[in-house]
């Protein structure tokens, strides 16, 4: 559903750059509102549906352990809790 989003913004850009291509001050702005273009367009698809899967943060594999220390440490997971976790999977679907 992105895809023709994409493809105004790519048309728009290839049409003014064809049309006006040997005028550089324009193209430069041309260049500068069409990254802005994309930048509202973005942000607006993005609050339609934004992702359904965890941040890293949220994710349950490696959670971050708060210890005293100024810097973050990861724990990963033992081997036999990834292994449960792929054979819950499997037996799911």
């Amino acid at each position: 559903m992105v895809s023709p989003f994409c493809w105004i913004i790519v048309i728009i850009s290839a049409s003014i750059s064809v049309a006006y291509y040997k005028q550089t001050t324009l193209l430069i702005a041309a260049s500068i509102c069409i990254f802005i273009l994309y930048v509202i367009v973005y942000k607006i698809l993005t609050r339609l549906n934004p992702s359904k899967e965890p941040a890293f943060k949220e994710q349950k594999i490696c959670p971050l352990i708060a210890k005293d220390t100024t810097e973050p440490e990861y724990r990963f997971p033992k081997k036999q809790v990834i292994e449960e976790s792929l054979m819950a999977e499997i037996h799911n679907n």
